[in-house]
């Protein structure tokens, strides 16, 4: 013990001597973690505003000063820019929902810092990425309002006895008057209405059947901009029995009482009893006032109207053939009226098809009843921007705000065909992320996300990405073993069979190697799975199985047919085993046991411990379907499950497990990403879910594991993880770093991992190129300290 005393504080001297740079003393930082973007995506065609951030949903443009402007997020909560889009600052991190589903300002607050924003679920994607998990969900919490009189500095919790477990769809605040319209836009259905407050958010009521407004979800909420007291609500159907009745009221006492203006009688059939229909609207000025009808069955814009009056009369409007050619009107349909020219009604849907996949957008003239798409070919440039559009707002020089599932753009001169797309995502950081792998020899992390295909960061320590393939990212892993000096990062998107790449990246950051990747029988039959498991063994990252109907393994040596150069890879494919139900989950390799796998398919927990024995399900897993499994690493006997809901554990090779979810820290829900560290003295199980608090410490907990697998010492991991769902954790041993996906937030990463547990048999700092500042509490025991890489070590 003397002896590895004085090596430590030897190091140290020499440290101090050689390396006064690296070595500074400074006040402590208190980050834990550290967020690496994607922010933005730079899309693969090179044009600056092609730009990708994560799904934008309501826009407020400060009517003083049109360089602020808030945006919410489908669930990276609220976000804010007082310079136009170059810079954005996250609100809401640590608040009990970061799923904004609406976002409004207070238009009686002279200081326009009122803000009120309605939680719910509006993302196109699952977390966890499993669409045949029963607790697979579209984001965080239902937790209804976030109430803000600061600009968004502090935050208020509104309505959550009343709203909880209902997407807020619409929300607007006049004073001490709150309004929320509730709807499941993206399942439909039945359940919701409208609720009212009339004492600043203590009490909610629901009005909904009262005052003349029926029964029914609201699908849209607007209010007259020249007319605080004046409201519209879109009511859809409250059962299957009333399809019909989708209607607008309108209400000039501020939600008191309510007349209809438009119903199935001015619709011309687009309202009927077969299909739910719901209603988005856009309000102007003079009076006027747009409607577009979606069908929900079959996600289209089915009716196009426009009002002159209030709702007095309507004109029914023709609709651009190729408005919803994706069929997501249900998230991805908005509207606007110029208000600056009420002729001009923009409507923006979500995709072009065939190629290239840009948003569809349209300039409507009321007058003519005519349409002119505003993108491509209709701008001075040839511009466009990322699909899927959500919301639509004016700044004060005329220019059209567009939020879609990549972000916040502007349409400059939207009344004609003069004017560009800019991205306005600055640093916006709200990508939902599937997965994602930081490679240790090149330094750089590869990236999957919902809609926002895959990237590769641009620079070491840069939170600014490349595309690497389009569409939605569900694959990002690395293999740093296999070529010495060369991380090797596999990518692909929905489904595994359409786009799969291997990119081989060396120690300087540059992609030297780029090939496509297939397979000689197809694993995934049917799209069995959206996001397919492709897991590389924890032992030999050059063995990988594969989650499709069933299970299946091959191998990548990089050498022959695989080799580095080859034009086209196609890797040979071996069937494990299943039932042809869909693999959810898989871990695979132990130090006891290379060949060690336990995989999700069909609902239940399946094992094999030899290739050429196949696959064996376990009937003793008493759990839901498993959205990740890890073994310790240490022996193929002891491995975890997560289900969304629960935490198991078994020591016995699956003959018993124990649930452990009463074990984890009270506030800590949704289990659904799993890691083992055994590395540095540190063997450690860590947890990631979602936080039901506001203010919550961490989304990550860790227990330490002792020599023979008993966990002890549960407790959160890090201060400083926004409160967005975790749907992947994973540790790199040659760099000691944690990289944690969040669906919502992006990427995070814990460097010097293992330096934060007491178990460490070296304090070691940098092995990621990182500057490093430990809390003094770290630097404890008799262990030596050594400082890796280029990066600044800051001991106070």
């Amino acid at each position: 013990m003397k002896k590895r005393n004085r090596a430590s504080r030897l190091f140290l001297i020499r440290v101090a001597l050689l390396s006064t740079s690296a070595l500074i003393a400074l006040p402590a930082l208190a980050s834990d973690y550290t967020s690496v973007g994607p922010a933005p995506i730079q899309g693969q065609d090179g044009n600056p505003y092609n730009t990708y951030s994560g799904a934008a949903t309501d826009i407020v443009v400060d009517p003083a000063d049109s360089k602020t402007m808030y945006v919410g997020t489908t669930d990276g909560g609220v976000w804010v820019t007082h310079d136009g889009g170059t810079t954005w600052t996250p609100l809401t991190d640590k608040q009990i929902s970061l799923s904004i589903d609406s976002l409004a300002a207070d238009p009686t607050d002279a200081t326009n810092k009122t803000l009120i924003a309605g939680t719910g679920l509006l993302s196109n994607g699952l977390t966890p990425s499993a669409p045949s998990s029963p607790n697979a969900t579209r984001g965080g919490l239902q937790a209804g309002l976030l109430y803000s009189k600061d600009g968004g500095t502090t935050w208020t919790q509104l309505g959550g006895a009343t709203l909880s477990g209902q997407s807020v769809d619409g929300a607007a605040v006049r004073g001490n008057t709150i309004l929320a319209g509730t709807f499941e836009r993206q399942d439909g259905g039945y359940t919701g209405g409208l609720y009212r407050s009339t004492d600043g958010g203590t009490t909610f009521t629901s009005i909904s059947g009262t005052g003349g407004l029926p029964a029914g979800p609201v699908s849209a909420l607007v209010g007259d901009p020249a007319n605080n007291s004046k409201f519209y609500a879109a009511v859809t159907a409250p059962n299957a029995a009333g399809k019909n009745n989708t209607a607008i009221y309108i209400s000039t006492d501020t939600g008191t009482t309510w007349t209809q203006v438009f119903g199935t009688a001015n619709a011309g059939g687009a309202i009927n009893a077969t299909d739910q229909t719901d209603i988005r609207m856009a309000t102007g000025p003079g009076n006027s006032l747009a409607a577009g009808i979606v069908d929900v069955a079959t996600g289209k814009v089915t009716g196009l109207y426009y009002s002159a009056d209030g709702g007095t009369t309507w004109k029914s409007l023709a609709i651009p053939t190729n408005l919803n050619t994706g069929g997501q009107a249900k998230s991805n349909f908005t509207l606007a009226i110029d208000p600056n020219n009420t002729n001009y009604v923009y409507i923006a849907g979500d995709t072009t098809d065939p190629a290239p996949y840009v948003l569809t957008a349209y300039r409507v003239d009321v007058a003519a009843n005519t349409d002119t798409t505003m993108y491509l070919t209709n701008t001075a440039d040839g511009s466009s921007i990322h699909p899927d559009s959500r919301s639509m707002a004016f700044d004060a020089s005329g220019n059209l705000i567009v939020s879609t599932d990549g972000g916040i753009y502007t349409r400059t001169q939207p009344q004609s065909n003069s004017g560009v797309w800019q991205s306005l995502n600055g640093n916006l950081s709200a990508i939902e992320t599937y997965q994602a792998a930081y490679g240790a020899n090149a330094h750089l992390v590869g990236v999957a996300a919902q809609d926002n295909s895959t990237s590769l960061e641009s620079a070491a320590g840069s939170v600014k990405y490349n595309e690497t393939i389009g569409g939605d990212g569900t694959i990002a892993t690395v293999n740093d073993n296999t070529l010495a000096g060369k991380s090797v990062y596999y990518m692909s998107v929905q489904n595994l069979v359409g786009s799969s790449q291997r990119l081989i990246v060396d120690s300087t950051g540059t992609v030297v190697d780029t090939q496509n990747l297939t397979f000689d029988i197809n694993p995934n039959p049917g799209n069995k799975e959206f996001s397919v498991p492709f897991v590389l063994n924890k032992i030999d990252p050059s063995m990988i199985a594969i989650g499709g109907d069933n299970v299946y393994l091959t191998q990548d040596t990089m050498t022959g047919v695989n080799a580095p150069g080859i034009a086209d890879l196609v890797y040979t494919l071996t069937k494990l085993g299943g039932d042809g139900n869909g693999t959810t989950a898989i871990a695979y390799g132990t130090k006891d046991n290379t060949n060690a796998l336990i995989a999700s398919v069909g609902g239940t927990v399946w094992m094999s411990t030899s290739t050429a024995g196949g696959i064996s399900a376990l009937a003793a897993y008493p759990g839901q379907m498993p959205v990740s499994l890890v073994f310790d690493t240490r022996t193929q006997q002891r491995f975890f499950a997560a289900d969304g809901t629960d935490l198991w554990g078994t020591t016995d090779q699956g003959a018993t497990f124990a649930s452990l979810t009463a074990n984890l820290p009270k506030s800590l829900i949704r289990p659904q990403a799993l890691e083992f560290v055994d590395n540095n003295g540190v063997d450690a199980l860590l947890v990631g879910g979602l936080d039901n608090a506001a203010n919550g410490q961490s989304t990550v907990a860790t227990a330490d594991s002792s020599s023979t697998g008993a966990l002890s010492n549960w407790r959160f991991l890090g201060t400083d993880l926004p409160n967005a769902p975790v749907n992947q954790l994973v540790y790199n041993p040659m760099a000691d770093v944690l990289t944690v996906s969040t669906f919502g937030r992006g990427v995070w990463l814990m460097y010097d991992f293992t330096s934060n547990y007491s178990s460490a048999s070296v304090l070691q700092f940098g092995l990621a190129g990182n500057d490093s500042t430990p809390d003094a509490s770290l630097l404890t025991g008799n262990r030596p300290l050594v400082k890796y890489g280029s990066g600044t070590l800051t001991i106070t």
